[in-house]
């Protein structure tokens, strides 16, 4: 798949769109194949490396993106695997969503 990965913190330049290994859904989880993903203020700070509390920044490198919308693609242990092909609205804590 393909995602927008930061590698180095710093201005927009630092955000590569690369492919990189499709993720598997653990137990409990779906797999989301994004159509749409939000960019918040808050995302712009980290991407800086000035975000708004020290724990906020990821290890690096790191896929950021919080909000999402897209498609069920699929479903880890536990999940109705009814809900693969079901378009879906989400929030991610903070990571995967530019993906």
């Amino acid at each position: 798949m393909r995602a927008v990965v930061l590698h180095d913190f710093g201005p927009p330049s630092v955000l590569v769109a690369e492919d990189v290994c499709d993720p598997l859904p653990g137990p409990g989880q779906v797999v989301i194949d994004v159509d749409v993903a939000n960019l918040t203020f808050v995302e712009t700070q980290v991407r800086a490396g000035r975000p708004p509390h020290p724990s906020m920044l990821p290890p690096l490198p790191a896929i950021l993106g919080n909000g999402v919308g897209g498609v069920v693609a699929a479903v880890g242990h536990g999940v109705d695997s009814g809900l693969v092909g079901r378009r879906v609205v989400t929030s991610l804590r903070g990571t995967g969503g530019y993906a």
